[in-house]
């Protein structure tokens, strides 16, 4: 009785010196986001603090190292094809020829049928993280519409929210929000009498090909990196975390398209938190010696990239990709006659139509 009652003062008293850590750290982190005068709109940065605590980065590197870590050859077979009848779900992208979703196949016909979608042999891939950034056959890539005003989705993934810009504040999932001129760290563009300001988020399951497309014909001008967080994007959270896009590491793409201003969001997630773009392969996020940019605009160790670009895309032309899953943000300018033709929930690959100009015929041809 005398030993369980001195291990439960010693489990007693690390338990207050814990909670006491905790507290001052918090309370140092709230005077920072004070100090920046909340540049960023936090919500509840008491949240975001716990976040931080739980999912910080260092534990997101080493969970980074781990999927990185190469497997021996022998050994990469039978650990990619147990993981890929267990887990791979293409939420019915695909199906068979009769119809019938991949999904209600058995173990074996999973993996068969993930093997065939790749560029190459399963045991090529030397990492977890190399299978997870996979590449896919450009004949695999299949553009539903080439009008120039359509919008067609850039990833693989499922649809978490869409729908027109009333505010600076847009719903993130569910009932959480955020400021949309934090995330993209720019002035909300204004709202015209002809035209209207969409959004889209898309969110890439670690399963999903993570590879990212252009989703219209356009031209960029800026690239805009954001030093941030590596807090994970699943609905989960996103749904009862506000401002947790505004406060991950991100890259901002900014440009035109055939209807106006358009801002390509690629948000890194818990992980890796690799954001890779082709034309700047230099470019490399999560640096463990910046501080994120929301922490305050004053601080020295923050670290903000803008390139001034003049780089054009084509519908459908890769962008870049992540290395585990992750969430992309389209906000652009279009015509009050857009329709999206999805629905949150909905799952998409890459190049199926998100929206287009109704009164718009298609100009181009459409894909099959």
């Amino acid at each position: 009785m005398l030993l369980t009652g001195k291990s439960s003062s010693r489990g007693l008293l690390l338990g207050c010196c814990l909670l006491g850590s905790y507290l001052i750290c918090e309370k140092k982190f709230l005077n920072t986001i004070d100090r920046a005068e909340n540049t960023y709109h936090l919500q509840n940065p008491s949240k975001i603090f716990l976040a931080k605590t739980i999912f910080g980065k260092v534990r997101s590197r080493i969970l980074g190292h781990i999927l990185n870590t190469e497997i021996p050859i022998s050994y990469r077979r039978p650990i990619y094809k147990l993981l890929i009848g267990q887990f791979w779900n293409p939420w019915g992208l695909y199906r068979n020829k009769d119809g019938t979703k991949l999904k209600e196949f058995g173990y074996s016909e999973k993996v068969e049928y993930f093997e065939e979608t790749l560029p190459q042999p399963l045991e090529n891939y030397k990492s977890l993280g190399e299978l997870f950034s996979r590449s896919k056959r450009l004949s695999d890539i299949s553009i539903k519409d080439y009008s120039l005003s359509s919008i067609v989705s850039p990833c693989e993934g499922k649809v978490v929210e869409l729908g027109d810009v009333l505010s600076d504040q847009c719903i993130q999932a569910k009932h959480a929000t955020f400021s949309i001129s934090a995330v993209i760290k720019d002035k909300l563009p204004e709202n015209k009498s002809n035209s209207k300001l969409v959004f889209i988020t898309l969110y890439l399951s670690p399963h999903n090909y993570h590879h990212f497309h252009a989703p219209s014909d356009f031209k960029v001008y800026e690239v805009k990196h954001i030093t941030g967080e590596c807090l994970p994007v699943f609905k989960g959270l996103a749904s009862r975390l506000n401002d947790l896009f505004s406060v991950n590491e991100r890259v901002v793409l900014k440009g035109t398209w055939s209807e106006g201003e358009i801002y390509y969001v690629a948000i890194a997630a818990y992980g890796v938190a690799d954001i890779r773009l082709k034309n700047f392969p230099d470019l490399r996020t999560n640096s463990p010696k910046t501080v994120p940019v929301y922490i305050g605009e004053s601080c020295a160790a923050h670290s903000e990239d803008i390139y001034k670009v003049n780089i054009k895309f084509k519908k459908g032309e890769e962008i870049g990709e992540f290395r585990l899953g992750s969430t992309i943000i389209l906000l652009f300018r279009t015509s009050k006659n857009f329709r999206f033709v999805v629905n949150k929930e909905d799952y998409v690959s890459v190049g199926s139509l998100l929206g287009k100009v109704e009164d718009k015929g298609d100009i181009s041809k459409v894909g099959a």
